[in-house]
């Protein structure tokens, strides 16, 4: 055990998750230390019902007077128009009370910092911190505790907890997303619903043509305790804010007599956890780092079957709301509670700017840009750079720099650095970064630094923010309207990405290993990155998969953005630079698309605009939401047992009212599934052997869910 006086030695905070005031009751009832729950803007789980600012001062003096803290969600990603208003929102929630804010905006972030120096701010584990270097960089932005990664197994947990300077937090029991945390944009660019602004439609439980390959079973770490209590770990959470009271009672219950007691979950209370909810059993192999091929899991009739009919959570009875909670409970200090206002726009010429991120040296060679592109950066991964380097004798034509994954563990981050300084030796001298960790260990070995498109930009603030922290070049989020991303480029020199088949995820848990077709020997040959595997959803579009760093995997969109010919478009918009991305295609269609980007033509066949609407969305979300029936177009319930929303109409196979709220590839409206399937249940056709090759004719690349 830890010594005394050690982050380890004291027992960890339990934090449970609220949607509701009865959920929060419920959780206090059952013995949590800290409840977290959000309000009705800038919550990650906008589905839930959330609380009002009457409700927030209600809840929050609730948790004060059961001595129990009040985390306050607001981890959605922060446009230009909305700074005012998160940041107003933070001060209001210091003024009535509340014990820390967990958010994922690091510009909007840093400033509530500023205004607000005592307030604990919790960086969400959408900021992707995953190492020691992204803990202490979070650490020096005004972060007091970081949520670490799903992904990251004990011993990278240890490390971190007991070296690095801010508390740490992560995830004891829940649903589990397929994606690294902060890097899906699935939803997003082919659902026009942004999980990054909380409205994920979860394309991940969806079935495709090799059954259900982004669906994975709930972490349960009930196993593990006594690892977790000397592990040096501050809080545990549960994960849980779109499930009912009944739900978070029990399973709190469970995990609160375990701590306390400091041991393992016997067979009786895993038992109870999978009466609780499961999909087809529980997994722990990113905790563990088993092997990770049993992680897939569904609700089936046997995972419904297991849940108790009977309410456990006595109700609200015993512990009534306050009626009239003081309010403000602390003053703002003199550095808070002034206006916001957005620095002027920059004056002078500028510069255009173009940045080619190519994954394979024979791409660099073939597309060869000339002046029409204006100043030129190319990037290679780093891997791809050092193999080149040493074939050649030299760096690849006209890169100048690495480009490193998106995300590493801390596990990987020493072995990362060593490539990184070979690099540097062999020429490399700018790099490419995608995350906090990787901005932390390029400064540390002398780059000229970079932030890419998946770094999710989305306003000035942060912006500033990494130019203060030496970034020279940055590429706004893909997930921006070219109005919004003319709000941050008219201040601060950005780029938007304009050519490319974008992530939609980054996959820790390697799709091609058991991929028909693939394999391992597919990535050690190479041929998966010429070739790649393509998932077929089933509107019949395909998604190239392709592998990443340490047995990761790149999921691509259907459907290449493409903006070559909206140049005017981007000129008006005072866009200046753009980055273009290319993953799979050879050198030949390399040369094709620089030069028909250059002589401003259409790229052929279907492309995808930049960003989503998000307010057009977003407003269909929440009306949706509120006026959802109680009974589907099959007389039958939409509810469970507990009250609970079950699967949205989206997941069950029924057309949106919204015509953009689901579009193929980003571009038109998807078509009911014809055989009414719906999410859970078994297709006996599915045919798991079959495989594709990525298509040459670019029309036929169009899909969405």
């Amino acid at each position: 055990m830890a010594k005394p006086g050690t982050k380890a030695a004291r027992l960890p905070e339990l934090l449970a998750p609220a949607g509701s005031f009865e959920a929060l009751t419920a959780a206090v009832a059952a013995g949590a230390d800290a409840v977290y729950f959000g309000g009705k803007a800038f919550s990650a789980r906008a589905g839930a019902e959330n609380f009002d600012r009457d409700g927030l001062i209600r809840a929050i003096a609730y948790c004060r007077e059961h001595g129990v803290k009040a985390h306050i969600t607001a981890n959605t990603l922060v446009l230009d128009r909305e700074l005012s208003e998160w940041l107003s929102f933070g001060e209001f929630l210091w003024q009535a009370g509340a014990d820390a804010l967990i958010c994922a905006d690091l510009g909007a972030a840093a400033e509530l910092a500023r205004r607000l120096p005592e307030f604990p701010l919790h960086a969400s584990t959408q900021a992707g911190v995953s190492d020691v270097g992204a803990a202490d960089l979070a650490a020096s932005l005004g972060f007091s505790r970081v949520v670490l990664s799903r992904e990251l197994p004990l011993s990278d947990i240890r490390r971190i907890s007991e070296e690095a300077k801010p508390e740490t937090e992560i995830f004891l029991h829940g649903a589990l997303c397929v994606s690294v945390s902060g890097q899906c944009l699935f939803s997003s660019l082919v659902g026009g619903r942004s999980g990054n602004r909380g409205r994920c439609a979860q394309p991940c439980r969806l079935p495709y043509e090799s059954g259900y390959p982004l669906s994975l079973k709930d972490q349960c770490l009930a196993p593990f305790i006594p690892e977790i209590l000397s592990s040096g770990v501050s809080s545990l959470k549960i994960e849980g804010r779109m499930r009912s009271p009944d739900y978070v009672y029990r399973v709190v219950s469970v995990y609160r007599r375990l701590l306390d007691e400091g041991r393992r979950a016997g067979r009786r209370e895993m038992e109870e956890l999978a009466a609780c909810f499961s999909r087809s059993g529980f997994t722990s192999a990113y905790f563990t780092g088993a092997d990770r091929g049993d992680m897939l899991g569904v609700r089936t009739g046997e995972d419904k079957a297991k849940t108790a009919d009977t309410r456990s959570f006595p109700g609200e009875g015993t512990a009534a709301r306050k009626e009239n909670p003081v309010f403000p409970l602390r003053p703002l200090p003199a550095t808070a509670g002034g206006p916001f206002t957005l620095p002027p726009a920059r004056k002078g010429p500028r510069e255009r700017r173009t940045s080619f991120c190519f994954t394979a040296p024979e791409q660099a060679d073939a597309a060869r840009p000339d002046a029409s592109f204006g100043k030129c950066l190319s990037y290679l991964p780093v891997g791809a750079y050092l193999r080149a380097a040493g074939e050649r004798g030299a760096r690849p034509f006209g890169v100048s720099g690495v480009s490193l994954p998106a995300a590493f563990f801390e596990g990987e981050r020493e072995e990362l650095r060593r490539d990184l300084e070979r690099a540097k030796l062999a020429g490399a001298s700018r790099a490419l970064v995608q995350s906090l960790g990787g901005l932390a260990l390029a400064r540390a070995c002398g780059f000229e630094v970079d932030a890419g498109y998946r770094f999710n930009v989305t306003n000035t603030l942060t912006s500033q923010l990494l130019r203060r922290l030496g970034v020279r070049e940055i590429t706004l989020s893909p997930e921006l309207t070219l109005p919004a991303a003319r709000d941050v480029c008219r201040r601060v020199p950005a780029s938007v990405v304009a050519y490319g088949r974008i992530p939609l995820m980054l996959l820790t848990r390697c799709l091609l290993r058991d991929a028909p077709g693939a394999g391992c020997a597919a990535c050690e040959s190479g041929r998966a990155q010429k070739a790649p595997y393509l998932l077929r959803d089933r509107t019949g579009a395909l998604f190239p998969v392709l592998p990443e760093y340490r047995h990761r995997n790149l999921l691509l969109n259907s459907c290449p953005t493409y903006l070559g010919d909206r140049k005017k478009e981007l000129s008006e918009s005072q866009i200046d630079g753009a980055a273009l991305l290319f993953f799979c295609e050879s050198g030949e269609t390399c040369a094709s698309v620089l030069a028909r980007y250059a002589a401003g033509e259409p790229l052929g066949g279907p492309v995808r605009r930049a960003g989503v609407r998000f307010a057009q969305t977003e407003r269909a979300f929440d009306e949706k939401e509120k006026n959802r029936p109680e009974r589907n177009r099959y007389g039958k319930s939409i509810r469970n047992r507990h009250g609970d929303l079950q699967h949205p109409p989206l997941r069950q196979g029924e057309g949106d009212p919204d015509p953009r709220a689901v579009r193929r590839g980003g571009r038109s409206a998807r078509k009911p599934d014809p055989r009414g399937r719906r999410h859970g249940e078994d297709d006996a056709r599915q045919n798991a052997g079959r495989q594709a090759r990525l298509p040459s004719d670019p029309r036929r690349g169009r899909g969405g869910f």
